[in-house]
């Protein structure tokens, strides 16, 4: 099995085995994650196996939560996490949010797929990740859903992500303002 250091500029992790794909076995991911700054609260990794429509953020994607970030709140500079992500099927979600920036560029969204030949190389102003065994792919914004949602959920890209991965899981959007004659209210938990 070959072996490789990931080539990141002022971060340095162990040797990890690159991820190699066997007839028959399942390759595992393996996360390198270093913060630069402070400025994530909530930093979490997690599998996604479906979709909660009723609800945004963390709570809207069904899967395992990965132990190989811990579940405090607040992560300082230099905060490592590394490790071979287990659970990582069908989809990975990285997610690092400040609970004191509602500018939402600074936030960190990776949505990954497993995929033995390629790597994921990210870096900003506050971190640094390589996730070997996956893809990235793209996160969208939910057409109509700025028009019959609340900002806090049609903005979530958590809830974005889901939306668009697990088509069978979606409710219908409630009536804009103006078409509920019914007083009937929406069916987000928001």
């Amino acid at each position: 099995m070959g072996y490789h250091l990931a080539k990141v500029p002022g971060l340095t992790f162990r040797f990890t085995p690159r991820p190699q794909i066997l007839k028959g076995y399942t390759v595992q991911p393996i996360l390198q994650l270093k913060t630069k700054t402070d400025f994530y609260q909530f930093l979490w990794l997690t599998s996604v196996t479906g979709f909660d429509a009723r609800t945004h953020c963390m709570p809207c994607l069904k899967g395992v939560r990965s132990g190989l970030i811990s579940k405090q709140k607040g992560f300082p500079a230099g905060f490592i996490a590394e490790g071979t992500i287990e659970n990582a099927e069908p989809f990975l979600y990285l997610c690092g949010v400040s609970a004191f920036s509602r500018y939402y560029p600074q936030h960190l969204h990776l949505l990954l797929v497993p995929d033995a030949d390629s790597t994921v190389e990210y870096e900003d102003e506050n971190v640094i990740v390589t996730v070997g065994g996956v893809r990235r792919l793209p996160i969208e914004p939910v057409p109509g859903a700025d028009l019959a949602l609340p900002k806090d959920v049609w903005s979530c890209r958590n809830w974005q992500a889901a939306w668009h991965l697990f088509p069978a899981d979606r409710l219908p959007f409630p009536p804009a303002a103006g078409e509920n004659p019914s007083g009937r209210t929406s069916v987000l938990q928001v």
